[in-house]
């Protein structure tokens, strides 16, 4: 819509039966649903309803559901100031042997980027925080620290290169979430009594600890 030179553009995005599935956290998305439109500068979503269940698993679990909504605008193709709210209902976050996480809760994102405030609170269906022996035993490569150099005579010195890092993203996040575990989030801990001659010496000294955890 609009001139060539002053144009309006608007679109409708929807989706149904899309599937996404991401092996890192065991976890698989059978159904994801949007409906989205992008008209003046501005980016409404109407509904976006994701559902999660674990990639692998011998039972069959519920499956969990996000459903998203909410607004931003934009400058460029970058989002400028947003407002979005998510509610999750037994959503999976994690299904791996090392964590697993099942939360309900409902999250609210306002704000001008990159300063978002994120506010909410929600609490633990299900987790899970396993550490083996291997955690408490892994070997460790040498490595010579990058601040020592190794200078020889009649040769100039090398100074060190320090190099700037730039933040993540993430870190300009105003976040306040609270989670309430609610003794539904296990900790299994195999400590190793004896791990100074290596991991098959330890793997038969072990102590297993299994705790529920509780609070905020």
């Amino acid at each position: 819509m609009g001139t060539l030179l002053n144009p309006n553009p608007r679109m409708y995005v929807q989706t149904k039966d899309a599937s996404v599935a991401y092996s890192v956290t065991g976890v698989r998305y059978p159904s994801i649903e949007l409906m989205a439109e992008i008209r003046n500068r501005n980016v409404f979503i109407y509904s976006l309803d994701v559902e999660s269940e674990p990639m692998w698993s011998r039972l069959q679990p519920r499956p969990g559901t996000v459903n998203v909504a909410g607004q931003a605008t934009l400058v460029g193709l970058a989002l400028d100031k947003v407002s979005i709210t998510a509610d999750a209902d037994g959503f999976w976050l994690s299904h791996i042997p090392m964590a697993t996480l099942k939360v309900n809760g409902h999250i609210d994102i306002t704000g001008k980027t990159p300063g978002l405030k994120i506010r909410g609170s929600g609490t633990v269906e299900e987790g899970l925080i396993n550490f083996d022996e291997t955690w408490f035993t892994e070997d460790k490569d040498l490595m010579l620290d990058p601040t020592i150099a190794l200078n020889r005579s009649e040769q100039s010195v090398l100074g060190f290169e320090t190099h700037d890092v730039t933040p993540e993203f993430w870190e300009a996040f105003d976040v306040e979430v609270s989670m309430d575990v609610d003794r539904k989030l296990k900790l299994h801990a195999d400590i190793p009594m004896e791990y100074a001659m290596g991991q098959q010496l330890a793997a038969l000294s072990t102590i297993g600890v299994k705790v529920k955890l509780d609070g905020q």
